[in-house]
């Protein structure tokens, strides 16, 4: 097998891998709000959840989001009560944002979810292979 041909294999694992994921996000969180979240709502919330406080000038620029869709985003985590907009007494032009208790109740059900793909993609392997997998792995991305 050449490089090309590895390339287009690690192509369709990374496919199956993906479909899996997304089947047991799906079933995991099917009866809950996560369900009606796009993948940029949920990126906005995965981003707090990591920074818990952050402009959205900031947001935009980690996101590679225009202002005008974050603004967007931002509208409707609001409305869903995800998300807090802060101002700052300094400067009332700068908004911050913040996760909500129901907007960290998102990001856990999304963290379990991914939690039971991790865990069915290394039940099939023994220690050892665990072990191996995810020091190959943490080489190839770095």
């Amino acid at each position: 097998m050449n490089f090309k041909d590895r390339v287009l294999l690690l192509n369709d694992h990374f496919f199956k891998l993906y479909q899996s994921r997304f089947f047991q996000e799906k079933k995991t969180c099917s009866n809950s709000p996560i369900a009606l979240l796009n993948y940029n709502d949920l990126r906005f919330l995965e981003c707090l959840d990591r920074n818990d406080i952050l402009t959205m000038r900031a947001l935009a620029e980690s996101l590679s989001l225009p202002m005008s869709t974050l603004t967007s985003i931002a509208n409707k985590l609001v409305k869903n009560k995800y998300i807090d907009r802060l101002r700052i007494d300094e400067d009332r032009r700068v908004v911050q944002v913040q996760l909500t208790n129901p907007g960290k109740k998102i990001i856990n059900l999304r963290k379990n979810a991914h939690t039971s793909v991790s865990e069915e993609l290394l039940k099939s392997l023994t220690e050892n292979e665990q072990k191996e997998f995810l020091r190959l792995f943490k080489k190839a991305i770095g």
